[in-house]
């Protein structure tokens, strides 16, 4: 059966929402988006985790189409400063341990430490994000995690770029793939990027004030003012 969809509110979550629907739905339902021309998107820069590569992937948008409309770049880590006392730093990447001989990288470096101990390399341990993960010395370098024939330098992921095959998954649901890079973008340009795309699958915009929502008796939602 048919339903009426309603979203009220724009911005990134609003078209973001409108634009999945209208692909998860093929355009079998009314999607509506109710978006008041007084209030604009929060014109910041925003950033996502690695498995955001799903949503576009699953709207069949590669890099080339959003990104620069977006002023998208990539994100490959997070990097928290004056994280220690000596006012060093420290990077979250967006990489998964290597694993050797059923140990991953993490346990190896720990295991080190307990032989360091006492002698005089326990002092200067290499930091645990150097030791353990190739993105610290990316990031250091200014290295973009794809080369400019477009392979990514985690060679494991590579199906997972290819434009000519098609993403090998686009949902989360047994989503084992760690993606080496997520991204930075233009929360307002992308709205009106996704807006673009939700609109011209079929979804209503409407641009006007939401002045009331009236309730059912079980105290649902009935319908908008």
């Amino acid at each position: 059966m048919a339903k009426d969809i309603v979203i009220v509110g724009g911005g990134s979550a609003g078209w973001m929402t409108a634009a999945y629907l209208s692909k998860a739905l093929d355009r079998m339902d009314s999607i509506r988006v109710v978006e008041s021309p007084r209030v604009k998107s929060i014109g910041v820069g925003e950033a996502t985790f690695s498995t955001v590569k799903l949503f576009f992937d699953f709207l069949e948008l590669d890099e080339r189409d959003w990104m620069p409309p977006t002023n998208a770049s990539y994100k490959m880590g997070i990097r928290f400063v004056g994280w220690r006392r000596d006012g060093g730093h420290f990077y979250h990447p967006f990489q998964r341990y290597e694993v050797v001989d059923g140990y991953n990288l993490g346990e190896w470096w720990l295991r080190l430490q307990d032989g360091r101990r006492g002698g005089e390399e326990a002092a200067h341990p290499e930091p645990f994000d150097y030791a353990c993960f190739t993105v610290p010395a990316l990031c250091d370098h200014l290295r973009s995690p794809r080369h400019l024939d477009g392979r990514v330098f985690d060679e494991r992921v590579q199906g997972f770029y290819s434009e000519a095959d098609g993403p090998a998954n686009k949902v989360m649901v047994e989503h084992r793939v760690q993606y080496p890079y997520a991204y930075h973008f233009d929360a307002a340009l992308l709205a009106d990027f996704l807006r673009g795309y939700a609109v011209q699958r079929g979804v209503e915009h409407i641009a006007d004030e939401v002045l009331d929502v009236h309730l059912g008796a079980d105290g649902s939602i009935d319908h908008l003012v």
